[in-house]
C-alpha cells in the first residue's frame, strides 16, 4: 500500500503532534508499505525525519512561506502538492496543529485541491482545540471534514467543540492517543520531600503556553515567601523576554530555565508536579508522561485535559488561564502538599488504564479501514446532494 503523511505544522520543526505520524511511518515502512511524507522544509531536519528517510520513505520538503490571501490565478497555478500526485497514495493521513488549520488560506488551498483531485480516502488528525473557523473558512472546514474518512480527536470534548463549530456531526470521528516520549512506563519513586516543593514546566516556550500567566501567580506576596521552586524545560521564541519578565518579579532565585530535555524521566526523578497554565492545548503529552510517572499535575481545563485529570485526584484544574485562577489551583496543590505522592500514584494508575499502549499500530489500523472504503464515496455523497438540490431548484423542462 501506498500511505501519504503530510504535516500541516508550521510553527515548529517539531512538535509533539509530529510523533505520532512519524511512528505510524516507521511502522509502515517496517511492514512493506510504501510512505511518502509531506512536510515544511526547516533549515535543521529533524532526527526523526532523517531516521524515516534513511528507512525508504519519500521525502516532500515544502518551502515555508507566510499565510496570505492568494488570487484565484495563483491558486490554480499552485504545484506545491504535485509529488502527492505522483505518488498516487492510497490513502492520506493529515496531520494538523489545530483542528481546522487545513481550512485556512495559503498553501493549504493547494493541498485541498489535491486531495479532491486524488479521489482517494484520507484521515485528518486533530491535535488541539482552536476557535471555530470564520465565515469565509467554515464552508471548506464542513467539507474537508465531511470527506475525511477518519476524522482523529484526541478527546471526545474536541470533537463536541468541533461539531459546534462546524455547526454538523461528526459520525466518522475517533479517538487517538499520541506516543509517549518514555523509554520506559512505571511510576517512579517519589522524590525527597526534604527541601522545597519542586515545580516543573514542560514545552515549547511561546504564547499560547501561557507562562507570562504562571510568573504573575507566582509573584504573589503568598507564593514569594514559601519554600519553592519552578524548572522550564523548553525552548522557543519566548525565553528571552520570560527570562527578563522574571528577574523583574525577583523571582530569579527560584526560577530555572533548563532548556529542552530529551530524557522527561529524568525530570520527574526530582521534581512533585507539572504546571501547564496554556490558553489552547489538546491533550498535552507532557502530561500524560508526568502523570505515568507518577505525578500529579496543576493545567488549565482546556481541551481534552479534563477526561485524564481529575480534580483533587491526580490534581488541580485551572478554571481559565488567567493569574488569579493559576493561582488559586496553586494554592490548593500547596494546601495538599502532603497528599501529592498519593495523588501522583492515583495519577498513574488513572492514566494506564485509559491509555492506548499502542498508539502508532491503531491509527495503521485506521489507514487499513479507510483505504478498505469504497472509492470516491464521500464525493459522491456530496455531489448526489448537490444534484438532489439542483434537481429540486431546477426541475427538467418538459420535452411535450
Amino acid at each position: 500500500m501506498r500511505i501519504a503523511f503530510v504535516s500541516l505544522m508550521s510553527g515548529s520543526p517539531w512538535a509533539a503532534s509530529e510523533v505520532l505520524w512519524a511512528e505510524t511511518a516507521r511502522v509502515a515502512l517496517e511492514k512493506g508499505h510504501e510512505v511518502l511524507i509531506s512536510t515544511y522544509n526547516w533549515p535543521d531536519r529533524p532526527p526523526a525525519l532523517q531516521e524515516l528517510e534513511r528507512l525508504g520513505a519519500h521525502l516532500h520538503l515544502r518551502t515555508r512561506s507566510r499565510w496570505c490571501r492568494r488570487s484565484a490565478l495563483l491558486t490554480l497555478l499552485d504545484r506545491t502538492f504535485q509529488p502527492l500526485q505522483q505518488f498516487n497514495p492510497d490513502v492520506t493521513v493529515v496531520s494538523q496543529g489545530g483542528s481546522y488549520d487545513i481550512a485556512r488560506s495559503g498553501s493549504t488551498t493547494g493541498l485541498r485541491n489535491m486531495l479532491k483531485l486524488l479521489r482517494t480516502p484520507y484521515v485528518l488528525l486533530c491535535h488541539c482545540e482552536q476557535p471555530g473557523p470564520d465565515r469565509r473558512n467554515l464552508r471548506r472546514a464542513q467539507q474537508i471534514f465531511m470527506r475525511a474518512a477518519i476524522v482523529g480527536m484526541l478527546a471526545d470534548k474536541l470533537r463536541v467543540v468541533a461539531e459546534t463549530h462546524l455547526r454538523m456531526p461528526l459520525p466518522n470521528a475517533r479517538i487517538f492517543h499520541n506516543p509517549v516520549n518514555l523509554k520506559r512506563i512505571g511510576r517512579l519513586p517519589w522524590p525527597s520531600a526534604n527541601g522545597p516543593l519542586r515545580l516543573a514546566f514542560v514545552g515549547r516556550l511561546e504564547p499560547v503556553k501561557n507562562l507570562e500567566s504562571l510568573l504573575d501567580a507566582l509573584a504573589q506576596e503568598s507564593w514569594t515567601a514559601r519554600h519553592w521552586t519552578l524548572t522550564v524545560y523548553g525552548a522557543g521564541p519566548d525565553r528571552d523576554m520570560l527570562e527578563q519578565k522574571a528577574r523583574q518579579k525577583s523571582l530569579q532565585d527560584k526560577l530555572r530555565f533548563a532548556g529542552y530535555v530529551h530524557d522527561i524521566a529524568s525530570v520527574w526523578e526530582t521534581h512533585h508536579a507539572l504546571v501547564l497554565p496554556s490558553r489552547f492545548e489538546g491533550v498535552p503529552l507532557a502530561m500524560i508522561e508526568a502523570m505515568l510517572c507518577g505525578r500529579p499535575v496543576v493545567a488549565a481545563n482546556i481541551g481534552g485535559i479534563s477526561e485524564w485529570l481529575e480534580e483533587g485526584r491526580s490534581g488541580f484544574l485551572v478554571r481559565q488561564p488567567i493569574p488569579e485562577e493559576i493561582a488559586a489551583a496553586l494554592e490548593r496543590l500547596w494546601d495538599r502538599r502532603a497528599d501529592l505522592e498519593q495523588m501522583g500514584r492515583y495519577a498513574h494508575e488513572d492514566t494506564m488504564q485509559r491509555r492506548d499502549s499502542d498508539p502508532a499500530g491503531t491509527l495503521l489500523q485506521w489507514v487499513d479501514q479507510a483505504a478498505a472504503t469504497r472509492p470516491y464515496s464521500a464525493f459522491a455523497r456530496e455531489s448526489a446532494s448537490a444534484a438532489d438540490t439542483a434537481s429540486i431548484e431546477h426541475p427538467p423542462r418538459s420535452t411535450r
